[in-house]
């Protein structure tokens, strides 16, 4: 029996030894001789979207021998290469060419020998186009009072406060008007902004206006509503006349026509009316607005606070 845990302790003893024994760099044999060199990883990346592009940023890694890095997506179907010519603190690209769709990307460095690096995964990249451009709408402006002609000409656009808080965020809104010289001017309104007065606006003229958006905060650029609108102005009632046409009505006790246009936004009473003079309907009134419009689109009547006001009218 002794004999036997004799031989069995020689046994072991003689694993150990030859276990000990075998070369520290024996591990190559599963690389074929060769040793496995990583380049330095990327750091953090921030992905910047845009218009059928992404931009991506990251920290240059330390390692010296980085001569490239190599940016990958559509399961590595495609990619592309940032060479490095000079050391910088930061690496910038700008993917172009994608589609309207959410990607992952996978970034490697590579040194001049082709070692590279493991991979930084940048994933849920949202990269939009004209599905997104097509649901921007035009900043809105103060149905009640869109805008107002001040007494020394000036004239006040009221917009209201935009939504900062959606896919959808107000930059600034850009406003094209006439200047009284009758040139062309274009002025930005910040989302910060809801007014916004002309001192050198020509009356009469048109004012359009369109907005831009950025889809995420820190995009790559901007997103304008495709098409500038018409902003709704008062028309300048300082310019009002009556023309005394044949067939007009005529203002009766103690009334006068003016009062149509007063800037009265809330029913009057007596005398601070107009009232017509008998005469077989319909009544006609001419009004000379002194200034050649273009696109009048809406009339408001604001009637008597009792009695006697119109029903229909025509224009």
């Amino acid at each position: 029996m002794k004999k036997i845990k004799y031989i069995s302790l020689a046994c072991m003893l003689f694993a150990i030894i030859y276990g000990c024994g075998k070369n520290e760099t024996d591990f190559k044999d599963f690389f074929n001789g060769h040793e496995v060199v990583y380049t330095g990883a990327v750091g953090e990346v921030i992905s910047q979207p845009g218009n059928l592009r992404v931009a991506l940023k990251w920290r240059s890694s330390t390692d010296p021998t980085i001569t490239k890095y190599v940016v990958y997506w559509n399961n590595k179907a495609d990619s592309q290469v940032v060479n490095i010519t000079a050391k910088t603190d930061s690496v910038n690209t700008v993917i172009e060419g994608l589609d309207e769709y959410v990607y992952s990307f996978s970034i490697f460095s590579f040194d001049a020998k082709g070692n590279k690096s493991v991979a930084k995964e940048v994933n849920n990249v949202k990269v939009y186009g004209p599905i997104y451009q097509s649901t921007l709408l035009n900043r809105a402006y103060d149905a009640v009072e869109p805008s107002v002609i001040n007494s020394n000409g000036n004239i006040t656009l009221n917009f209201i406060t935009p939504d900062t808080t959606s896919n959808a965020l107000n930059v600034n809104t850009e406003v094209k008007y006439t200047n009284d010289l009758g040139l062309p001017v274009s002025i930005l309104v910040p989302s910060t902004q809801n007014n916004v007065v002309i001192t050198d606006y020509k009356s009469g003229t048109a004012i359009t206006y369109r907005s831009a958006y950025e889809p995420q905060r820190g995009a790559y650029e901007l997103f304008y509503v495709s098409e500038f609108s018409a902003y709704p102005v008062f028309c300048d009632k300082s310019f009002f006349r009556t023309t005394n046409s044949p067939n007009d009505i005529r203002a009766e006790y103690g009334t006068t026509i003016d009062k149509l246009w007063d800037g009265t936004t809330k029913p009057e009473s007596y005398p601070n009316i107009f009232h017509s003079n008998e005469y077989t309907f319909p009544h006609q009134l001419t009004i000379d607005l002194g200034i050649v419009y273009n696109g009048l689109s809406q009339i408001e009547e604001t009637g008597r606070d009792c009695c006697h006001n119109p029903d229909q009218f025509e224009v």
